[in-house]
């Protein structure tokens, strides 16, 4: 009897001495082995400058430029040329990517690609981007490539987000009046606009569209967190995989600031559309791939106007669809994308004729292409996308370990201080919430420091971090009672508000930070 359990027990004895030995080769914790191992996002290419005037004063003033509209942000630098992730970039006086093809005809009318980086073309030459090869393609179908009588113009710029790109559009109205207007939405929509800093390089600052300023929110600052943290991952410092960081609570319309986000979007898109088709345009809404944020757009859009025009693209994209150290359509996939949005302009919403039939179909890449949904369609697919981030919600927020730092929406840095703000979203769970903070090493002149605690818009206490000390504070915080609309949350906001913050050196600049978050945690009662 002894040996029969010594032989069953054995395989199961085993178990800890494996998972040891394969901790150690990995760098990995046991606990990763059924999630992804961590992969942080390319970080973003600095573009490198070639001025007509080859002064290094010219030089030394950058590529970006602000917009006299606090909506817009930014622009580039007026008649520039430079290159941007190996491909060379023009931009004419009003900031905007330079128009490459033949000289118009008198008469000549405008389709505008609106967007940020997918729009613009990052990656990809003056010539190759859509709205140059959608223009290219039309002049060969109205046999009119000598002058052509529809032109294509690139309304958009790395990192803007739709508030950005449309305002600008309407700004320039005078310049631009676009006949048909292609948008082009993409997941970081729904952050704060960007700065710019005097070198002309793009930095996250106070957006004064927000409704709090000093609360920063940019899914190109997640996605800068995962940086530092896979490399950390590399050198076997800690462990952990995707699924430890936690689904990306700003596009994950849970409720709370994803939730204001999308309907402010949806609302401001709509709107928008109704202005430019009383101006005389036709809109149409054409997203790059299916994705969470894709489904989650479309269902509002379409609930709010249902007769709204789109243009669908891929199901999903591939890595032979993408640049080789970039995360953006190169060239040969720019090329077939304009295929199917000539296409669709001609053949299908019947926007502009074409004497000529536009190039042969490509069967193998065209059975790639997303189908066109009814709203009924988009929302299932939501619904689907956000009980996925549900259920991959993390109860604990823990930024020096990497544990759900998917969840801090705002006002945490690369470094993992807090800002003047900071905002998280947990699991709707029965309990308190615990919040942990400590001062930063070596400011005392950001102590003492008092920290407000916010949970779902109702301010519940504080913590004081007191003079002198360098020690953890913490302390538990009780929900406050489900309001009518909170109803349908699956998640759980908590808001930090320092009442002091300071200026720090960060990889990218300078940023304003009050102290150091060690844990943000849903607490059993």
């Amino acid at each position: 009897m002894r040996r029969l359990l010594l032989a069953a027990l054995a395989p199961a004895l085993l178990i800890p001495f494996v998972l040891g030995v394969w901790s150690l080769a990995t760098g990995r914790a046991p606990r990763t082995l059924w999630s992804r191992p961590l992969v942080a996002p390319l970080p973003a290419s600095e573009p490198t400058i070639d001025l007509p005037i080859a002064s290094a004063a010219s030089r030394a003033r950058g590529y970006y430029q602000l917009h006299v509209d606090p909506r817009v942000g930014y622009v580039l630098r007026p008649s520039l040329q430079f290159t941007m992730v190996g491909a060379p970039v023009t931009s004419d006086d009003l900031g905007l990517r330079m128009r490459t093809g033949a000289r118009p005809a008198a008469a000549a009318r405008t389709f505008a690609v609106v967007g940020d980086s997918v729009a613009f073309g990052q990656g990809v030459a003056d010539g190759e981007c859509l709205a140059q090869q959608v223009e290219e393609l039309l002049a060969a179908a109205r046999g009119d490539r000598a002058a052509p009588s529809w032109i294509g113009r690139t309304i958009a710029m790395p990192a803007w987000n739709w508030r950005n790109s449309t305002c600008l559009l309407l700004d320039h109205w005078d310049r631009l009046a676009p006949s048909v207007v292609l948008f082009v939405p993409i997941d970081n929509d729904l952050s704060d606009s960007e700065g710019v800093a005097e070198r002309g390089r793009r930095r996250l600052v106070p957006d004064l569209m927000s409704d709090d300023p000093w609360l920063s929110i940019s899914i190109n600052r997640v996605q800068d967190r995962l940086i530092p943290l896979a490399a950390r991952v590399a050198a076997g410092e800690i462990a952990v995989g995707d699924r430890e960081v936690g689904p990306i609570a700003l596009n994950a319309d849970l409720g709370g600031e994803s939730t204001r986000r999308y309907d402010a979007m949806a609302d401001g898109l709509v709107a928008w559309a109704a202005e430019l088709e009383r101006r005389g345009a036709r809109v149409a809404v054409a997203p790059l791939v299916d994705s969470s944020f894709t489904a989650i757009l479309m269902e509002r859009l379409l609930a709010r106007r249902p007769d709204l025009a789109t243009i669908p693209l891929l199901r999903k994209t591939e890595k032979r669809d993408l640049l080789a150290d970039d995360p953006h359509p190169n060239a040969a996939t720019v090329a077939k994308l304009a295929r199917w949005v000539a296409r669709s302009l001609v053949d299908e919403l019947h926007w502009i004729d074409a004497a000529a039939p536009l190039p042969a179909p490509d069967p193998a890449f065209d059975a790639r292409r997303a189908p066109r949904r009814a709203r009924e369609e988009w929302a299932l697919l939501a619904d689907e996308a956000r009980a996925a981030a549900a259920a991959a919600l993390r109860e604990r927020i823990e930024p020096a370990q990497g544990d759900g730092v998917n969840q801090v929406l705002g006002g945490l840095s690369p470094s993992g201080w807090m800002g003047p703000r900071l905002l998280a979203a947990l699991p709707r769970r029965a309990g308190a919430i615990e919040v942990a903070l400590r001062p930063i090493a070596g400011r005392a002149d950001l102590l003492p420091l008092r920290v407000t605690v916010a949970i779902d818009g109702v301010e519940t206490g504080a913590l004081l971090l007191p003079a002198g000390s360098a020690a953890v504070v913490s302390a538990r915080f009780a929900l406050p009672p489900a309001r009518d609309d909170d109803r349908a949350s699956r998640i759980v906001e908590v808001k930090l508000v320092a009442d002091r913050s300071a200026a720090v050196a960060e990889p990218e600049g300078y940023d304003f930070v009050s102290c150091v978050v060690e844990r943000i945690a849903v607490a059993a009662d």
